[in-house]
């Protein structure tokens, strides 16, 4: 009896000293991340500018028109997407944007919009710290990509300066498979090799 009075004053004398010293450096895996943890930022957009998910083509052609930022022509043949059931809206920006690429689905409804950044203008650094000075810490930080997402929007910056905007929802609706034929390349597409 006495033996446990002394582990029970003890184990008091430890809490209490534990506890002094701020609080519990490994809290239990129950309790989420403390408030300072997130870096709080904008609402994910519902697309790009004042392009947004679910427009028709042909509304996001007339927007194209009265942009004074980009050109727009038709680009249904794009390669790699040959199998693939939507379309392609692509549009050049000089000086920032390289290219941008609007893709619709089977209703020609926009789901994504890609941005290839002029990488003599723009770094991968740069553009990644203006988008977490917007939208707060990124949901996923890898090496060759960055990505914000919430359960209804992608944004996804790759290395490459590729920024995609993607409707997950509508992308889940519409690709509810992957075709392992997009990673099939031929080997000698063009007869580049006969030459040889």
């Amino acid at each position: 009896m006495r033996t446990q009075a002394i582990l029970m004053g003890v184990s008091l004398f430890l809490t209490g000293a534990l506890s002094a010293l701020g609080p519990d450096p490994f809290p239990p895996a129950s309790s989420g991340p403390g408030p300072g943890y997130a870096i709080p930022g904008a609402a994910l957009p519902e697309g790009y500018a004042r392009y947004k998910f679910g427009m028709s083509r042909t509304t996001i052609l007339e927007l194209i028109k009265t942009d004074p930022a980009l050109r727009a022509w038709d680009a249904d043949f794009i390669e790699g997407f040959e199998k693939e059931d939507w379309s392609v809206l692509s549009a050049v920006g000089p000086p920032h944007l390289n290219h941008a690429w609007f893709v619709f689905d089977d209703k020609s409804e926009l789901w994504c919009i890609t941005l290839y950044f002029n990488p003599a203008r723009y770094s991968y650094l740069e553009v990644a710290n203006a988008l977490k000075q917007k939208y707060g810490r990124p949901t996923v930080l890898g090496q060759d990509v960055t990505i914000w997402q919430n359960e209804r929007i992608r944004l996804q910056l790759e290395k490459s300066l590729h920024l995609k905007y993607i409707d997950l929802v509508r992308f889940a609706s519409i690709k509810r498979e992957f075709s392992p034929e997009l990673l099939r390349q031929e080997k000698n597409r063009y007869g580049i090799f006969d030459t040889l």
